[in-house]
C-alpha cells in the first residue's frame, strides 16, 4: 500500500503525464487488481491514445477480466498503433480469431507479420538479439495456425 500512496502522490502533481498513469497500471496489475489497473491504463489512453504499449497493456488487463472482444479491439489498436510491437500481441490476436472462427482475420494478421519477422531471420544480426528464441518460437506458432486455418477450411 506505501507504493500506491506513492502513486497517488505523484498523480497529484503529474496527472497530465500519461507515463505516471501507466507505472501506477503496472502496479495494481502485479498486485492482481484488475480493475484498477484497467482504469489507470484507461486514463494513460485518454491522454495518449496513439500508444501501443497501452493499448497492449489494457488489452492483457481485459484478458484477465475476460472482456474477450474489448481485448481483441485493444490487441488490434496495440498493433496499429505499434506495428513492429512484441510478437506475442499476433499470437495473442491470431489465436482469439482461430478460437473465434473469424479465420480470414487470423490469416490477415498472419500474413501481416510473418514476412517482417522471416526477414528479420535472414537478416545478420538476429543471431545476437537476445529475444529472438521467442520470436522464432512465436513464428513457428504463427506458421502453425496458418497450417490449421487451411486444414478446416
Amino acid at each position: 500500500d506505501i507504493v500506491i500512496n506513492n502513486y497517488f502522490q505523484s498523480i497529484t502533481y503529474n496527472s497530465h503525464e500519461p507515463q505516471t498513469w501507466y507505472n501506477l497500471w503496472h502496479v495494481y496489475y502485479s498486485m492482481n487488481k484488475f480493475e484498477q489497473a484497467e482504469n489507470s491504463i484507461q486514463k494513460a489512453l485518454e491522454i495518449f491514445p496513439e500508444s501501443g504499449i497501452y493499448w497492449g497493456a489494457l488489452a492483457r488487463t481485459e484478458e484477465m477480466l475476460g472482456e474477450k472482444e474489448n481485448y481483441r479491439s485493444s490487441l488490434i489498436k496495440a498493433i496499429k498503433y505499434f506495428p513492429a510491437s512484441d510478437l506475442n500481441y499476433y499470437v495473442k490476436l491470431v489465436k482469439y480469431d482461430f478460437e473465434q472462427k473469424k479465420y480470414d482475420e487470423a490469416l490477415t494478421y498472419i500474413n501481416q507479420i510473418i514476412p517482417i519477422y522471416s526477414k528479420y531471420e535472414k537478416s545478420l544480426w538476429y543471431k545476437n538479439d537476445p529475444n529472438w528464441p521467442v520470436m522464432s518460437s512465436n513464428l513457428v506458432i504463427l506458421k502453425d495456425f496458418k497450417k490449421k486455418i487451411g486444414e478446416v477450411r
